[in-house]
């Protein structure tokens, strides 16, 4: 593995009082969670037989243990391999951290409340190179991706992010010493710095979008129709039709396909983690208990179109049966064959 091509953030000259902030203030969330844990978990369990909820905040708080030790681990870690490798050792080094930290924060979640996984066709996504584009409904689903293909698969993932979550200190470090790019929202520069990850890659590596740039909400929904405005009219309905989901932005897909056309295109819908949006949520028990169903679905390169406007066509409609096939998950069954616990198995 060659050293990043490209740099994960333009420009940082806050890198170092951002991670003075948030690395300080994972060390002080640690300790008081630590001195205050006995307390804690007895206020939670007498909640519980007040107002019965599945253990769920005892769950959300041992969460987000786990959560701040993978984290504090993850850190030692990373400093651990930056003193003893360098160059492409500790690229190599920081895809197998970032497994383990992955891995270790999907098991604690699925442990911990109790969810079955069934996932199909992650076979689809190897060989390599690909583009891998995942729907985006909670936190959870930003480590699922290196939970299924780099850990059950052993693929290295190239990712395109948000900035916002250069905040988590492991994701800070560790991501940016692997190719990944961190986009700020409305900066259009970034398109071209999306393009240049997709150049060099190879037959283990996949590069994850998140092409609906943040999560569904009818306000968002309709702000992204308002956007679509002056676009044709079969395009307009083809977004309107859209009813789980927001009509993907087509900026940094159809770049990526400008730059890399012989990549092959992998559409993972996904649903069950919509009640992992946030730390109330997971306190409410809205994750407890539930089937995460997982589908990979490929298109070889050869079926996209090369026109721009025909192929932003192609994908709103690959998009609406994503959108129509989570939709179909809240009434199907759940008597299908599923492996329990461990995502990493298909």
């Amino acid at each position: 593995m060659a050293e990043p091509l490209v740099a994960p953030v333009a420009d940082d000259p806050d890198r170092w009082r951002r991670r003075g902030i948030s690395i300080s203030a994972l060390v002080l969330a640690s300790w008081a969670l630590a001195a205050a844990a006995l307390p804690l978990l007895l206020v939670s369990l007498l909640a519980e037989l007040v107002r019965p909820r599945k253990l769920a905040v005892t769950r959300a708080l041992l969460m987000f243990g786990a959560y701040l030790a993978c984290e504090l681990l993850g850190l030692l870690g990373a400093g651990w391999i930056a003193l003893v490798t360098s160059g492409p050792a500790l690229v190599e080094a920081s895809y197998t951290l970032q497994r383990r930290w992955n891995s270790a924060l999907c098991g604690a979640l699925s442990a911990l409340f109790n969810l079955t996984w069934d996932v199909q066709g992650l076979d689809e996504c190897r060989p390599g190179p690909t583009l891998l584009l995942v729907r985006h409904a909670s936190t959870a689903d930003t480590i699922l991706p290196v939970a299924l293909l780099s850990a059950g698969l052993g693929m290295n993932l190239r990712y395109v992010l948000k900035s916002e979550l250069l905040w988590d200190p492991c994701i800070d470090v560790i991501g940016q010493r692997v190719p990944n790019v961190f986009v700020r929202r409305g900066d259009a520069g970034e398109v071209e710095r999306v393009r240049a990850l997709s150049v060099g890659m190879g037959v283990d590596e996949a590069l994850v979008l998140y092409p609906e740039g943040t999560r569904f909400s009818p306000s968002r929904q309709a702000a992204r129709l308002s956007e679509l405005a002056n676009q044709p009219e079969d395009v307009q309905a083809l977004a309107r039709a859209l009813q789980v989901t927001l009509a993907p932005k087509p900026g940094g897909v159809l770049a990526i396909l400008d730059a890399n056309p012989s990549l092959d295109v992998v559409f993972c819908a996904h649903t069950g983690l919509e009640g992992a949006r946030t730390l109330a949520d997971l306190a409410r028990g809205e994750l407890v208990d539930k089937v995460v169903k997982v589908r990979f679905e490929r298109v070889p390169a050869a079926e996209i179109p090369t026109d721009p406007a025909a192929r932003y066509r192609w994908l709103l409609t690959r998009w609406g049966a994503l959108d129509e096939w989570i939709r179909a998950q809240s009434g199907a069954s759940t008597a299908t064959a599923v492996v329990s616990g461990d995502p990493e198995s298909p």
